[in-house]
């Protein structure tokens, strides 16, 4: 059940507040619907509610921790109660973490893992069972990453947060098959989001990325309004998978036809920007 017409259509959006979220919530915004958006970070998330003001969309703005189960279902409850269930879910918000395996603490991961696969686990739990109940076409975005196909050295906990979340969504997309809600697994490129500044690095190998990753995601990343429009069409054409901004179509294929030559350009990069 594709939403071929998003005017007037209510769209939740985790990690809003600046890169993939703020964008996304702008695209949405100039198809005329109705943005909730969450965020930890209040000020980000002031400064995204401006600019859809100015595209004249209505928006509202929720303080959340996505790994805080309980305060998930409180705040999608209120949602629910309050403006009516969302027509599209998009759980976005993520952190990375860089460092080899041995040198990542486990707190690190932990932290990861809570936002990264837990924060999206939270907001299919906390609004799907009203999506199906509402009857009407709705859709769930759960937002993966490159690194769910093919990652790079040194980002262990990140690598394995994504590809949980892939196959989180293809086991949701099979069981809302012939339901009202369509799912869809977003696999960002490189995109040049300030996702870089707000990474924990570690170790060694770790600080040497540190010093690389911001400089090669602005020269080579793609504007997080790509991956925003490319998500829009997504939910209009009912797509389940989504490859999009720089690298992501053309490492989808590699990957398929032959591993080993993406092992061997994913080990490529990683030498050029510090990785290993």
């Amino acid at each position: 059940m594709a939403i071929r017409n998003l005017k007037g259509k209510r769209v939740f959006i985790t990690g809003a507040a600046s890169g993939i979220g703020a964008a996304t919530a702008e695209a949405f915004a100039r198809e005329g619907c109705e943005l909730l958006l969450a965020d930890l970070n209040t000020g980000g998330l002031n400064g995204t509610m401006q600019s859809i003001r100015q595209l004249g969309a209505e928006s509202t703005s929720i303080s959340l921790d996505v790994s805080n189960e309980e305060q998930f279902h409180q705040v999608a409850g209120d949602i629910i109660a309050n403006s009516g269930v969302p027509h599209v879910v998009i759980n976005n918000a993520g952190i990375g973490a860089h460092g080899s395996f041995l040198n990542t603490p486990m707190d690190v991961v932990r932290r990861v893992i809570d936002i990264n696969l837990y924060g999206v686990y939270n907001g299919c739990h906390a609004f799907l069972p009203a999506m199906l109940e509402a009857g009407e076409p709705c859709h769930l975005v759960n937002v993966a990453s490159l690194a769910s196909i093919s990652p790079m050295p040194n980002m262990s906990a990140y690598a394995a947060s994504k590809y949980a979340v892939d196959g989180l969504t293809e086991v949701l997309a099979m069981e809302m098959s012939g339901s009202n809600v369509d799912v869809t697994c977003v696999h960002p490129g490189i995109i040049n989001t300030p996702i870089a500044e707000g990474q924990s690095y570690n170790g060694d190998e770790g600080r040497r990325q540190e010093q690389h990753l911001g400089e090669y995601y602005q020269a080579h990343g793609s504007d997080p309004a790509v991956v925003a429009r490319d998500i829009v069409k997504a939910v209009k054409q009912g797509r389940a998978h989504l490859w999009t901004g720089n690298k992501a179509p053309l490492t989808e294929k590699v990957k398929r036809l032959s591993p080993a030559l993406m092992r061997r350009m994913a080990m490529k990069m990683a030498r050029t920007i510090g990785y290993a």
